[in-house]
């Protein structure tokens, strides 16, 4: 007995597939309505026999048998892989054509077989969806009318049949498929309520994932940022010394290199860029021409180790001065120019700028640029998947030559933001051409030639302030240290903030660069106790230095009472004119009290 239980629970309650509680909801509900079918339409023709045997043999052979083709249903819902929907659409057809025999042959337009089909529409709702209920009931609706107009002419249930019988006829039938539409529907809302509570406890995982991820990028924003703030930092002390050209030219490209690796992780580490498929410009003036030039000399090293003529060839009407974001343009050329010198292993690279003038567009230029290449090519087939994330050409690509296949995908969302594109042209084993595509604005200050970065340096100077460095990284401390004593300032240092403490309480200072992140005592106490009514120095201005450059880091320094935020790595120019600036801002609030 409880094997037999076992298989009829197995036969009529199919397992869930996939956490996919919906569909096997659906499975469930067609299985108990075709057991009801078939249950109330062997009890009605038992009950009705006589009726149905006077009617024409092929159609009382196809009521009789009609119940059991509902076994049908069920044993194709088994099936694995089955389509639901198919098997929903048979069961739904092989119930109105019966329903409209039964109605059509004996018992006109008030038989018990026009009853069964009100059931079409609710039934075809919950296995399918709206749009088939929808559509099922214009059906119904068609054949109710044809009843209608017809019933003086369709066959009436035969007289003799005792009216007591008709009624127990009615009622068992119709009990048992209210029974089976009902026990269907509370089969549909258990299945929606489990994947319900399936997709709330999916969603949790997710944000369980996404708080993870959140916090690995904070971490590795802080690992990698940390050692990058002592490479562009020697690099920005390095440029504000005198220098020989070929010297300077090396520095500057180790700053530009810097800079482009740094863009790239502020992309990966802003959660709400990646997610939203977006990265927001940041426009300046720029030299357009000194972008090409260092790029250019960026990568002329490894082209000249492969053997490689690497050719930049800039048309005198590209202007020189412009509004643009000079980082992503950088970013995206050099990417085309990497790939292109990586992809090549004889004759050379190419890159020509040109430059069309659009007066419809604020007086601003159409920026052309085409980076032809000798290398390997790309089959024409494989040109359209080329800019899809993580793709390659071929497979053997990413083993023989690296890459994740990110680069081109990034570098074209950008072209796109700056109102251009990325295309290209390829034949294989002759070679590739990438068209990189921008529009830059008109400069919206005259700029006369580039400063020489030793008077440059000169420009913002914070003589005699006292400064007092927090930070455990010891090269942090003497990046700062260099940047703030050739601007004049007079530099104190401490490891974590208890040391800033103990120093605050022998020496005067004007203004703390605290890091966020340090044993012994963190920035964030640090700031609290500072602020307490128990220290003289809960006035003192405190910027911020960390390597936390996640979305909304600022806004949560802010509110523990930082009166500035630098993100490591630092810009020597932007701490000097940070610290002026809360220094000043300072200075009149303190003046505003007083005269109040």
């Amino acid at each position: 007995m409880t094997l037999l239980f076992r298989h009829l629970k197995n036969f009529m309650w199919p397992p869930v597939e996939g956490d996919d509680h919906l569909s096997a909801a659906r499975k469930r509900l067609l299985i108990i309505m075709s057991v009801s079918v078939l249950l109330a339409g062997n009890i009605s023709n038992v009950l009705a026999i006589e009726d149905v045997l006077k009617r024409n043999t092929a159609i009382s052979t196809f009521i009789l048998i009609a119940p059991f083709l509902f076994v049908i249903p069920p044993l194709i819902l088994r099936r694995k892989g089955a389509s639901t929907t198919a098997t929903a659409h048979l069961f739904l057809t092989l119930f109105t054509f019966a329903s409209a025999l039964s109605a059509y042959t004996g018992g006109g337009f008030f038989s018990l077989g026009t009853f069964y089909l009100a059931a079409v529409p609710p039934i075809a709702v919950l296995a399918i969806g709206l749009r088939a209920g929808l559509s099922y009931l214009a059906g119904v609706c068609l054949l109710y009318g044809c009843f209608y107009f017809l019933r003086d002419s369709l066959a009436p249930y035969d007289n003799n049949i005792q009216p007591e019988v008709f009624l127990y006829w009615n009622f068992v039938g119709l009990s048992i498929l209210v029974l089976g539409i009902t026990l269907s529907t509370l089969v549909y809302h258990y299945g929606m309520a489990a994947a319900t509570s399936s997709l709330s406890q999916s969603r949790q995982e997710a944000h369980s994932g996404s708080r993870a991820k959140t916090e690995f990028l904070a971490n590795m924003s802080h690992e990698i940022r940390t050692p990058l703030n002592g490479v562009l930092g020697m690099a920005q002390a390095l440029q504000s010394r005198p220098l020989g050209s070929e010297e300077r030219s090396m520095v500057d490209t180790i700053q530009d290199s810097g800079n482009t690796l740094l863009a790239i992780l502020n992309d990966v580490l802003d959660l709400s860029k990646i997610e939203a498929g977006r990265t927001l410009l940041s426009p300046s003036d720029e030299n357009l021409h000194t972008i090409f030039q260092r790029t250019h000399e960026l990568f002329m090293p490894l082209a000249r180790e492969k053997g490689l003529k690497l050719v930049l060839k800039l048309h005198p009407d590209v202007p020189e001065w412009v509004h643009v974001d000079a980082i992503r343009i950088r970013q995206c050329i050099s990417n085309l120019v990497s790939n292109a010198v990586k992809f090549t292993e004889k004759g050379g690279v190419s890159v020509k700028v040109l430059a069309k003038p659009m007066k419809g567009r604020g007086q601003g230029h159409f920026i052309t640029v085409s980076v032809t290449d000798t290398g390997i090519g790309i089959e024409e087939e494989k040109l359209a998947g080329l800019f899809q994330a993580f793709a390659q050409a071929d497979a053997s690509i990413s083993r023989r030559y690296g890459g994740t296949g990110l680069g081109l995908t990034v570098a074209r969302n950008l072209s796109q933001q700056m109102g251009g594109d990325i295309t290209v042209e390829s034949t294989p084993r002759v070679g590739s051409r990438f068209v990189f595509t921008f529009f830059a604005e008109p400069a919206e200050q005259k700029h006369a030639a580039e400063p020489d970065p030793t008077v440059a340096a000169t420009r913002d100077r914070i003589d005699g302030v006292r400064v007092l460095v927090v930070d455990d990284q010891a090269v942090n401390r003497k990046v700062a240290r260099i940047f703030l004593e050739e601007a004049g300032a007079i530099v104190t240092e401490a490891e974590n903030g208890r040391e800033a403490l103990e120093v605050l309480e022998t020496d005067h200072v004007d203004i703390m660069l605290l890091d966020v992140h340090m044993p012994v005592m963190d920035g964030i106490e640090t700031i609290k106790r500072l602020r307490s009514d128990t220290l003289s120095g809960k006035a003192m201005p405190v910027i911020a230095l960390t390597a936390d450059a996640m979305s909304g880091a600022a806004n949560r320094l802010f509110a523990v009472g930082m009166d500035g935020y630098l993100s490591k790595p630092v810009d020597r120019v932007e701490m000097v004119r940070s610290i002026r600036r809360v220094l000043s801002t300072r200075r009149a609030s303190a003046k505003t009290r007083k005269s109040a």
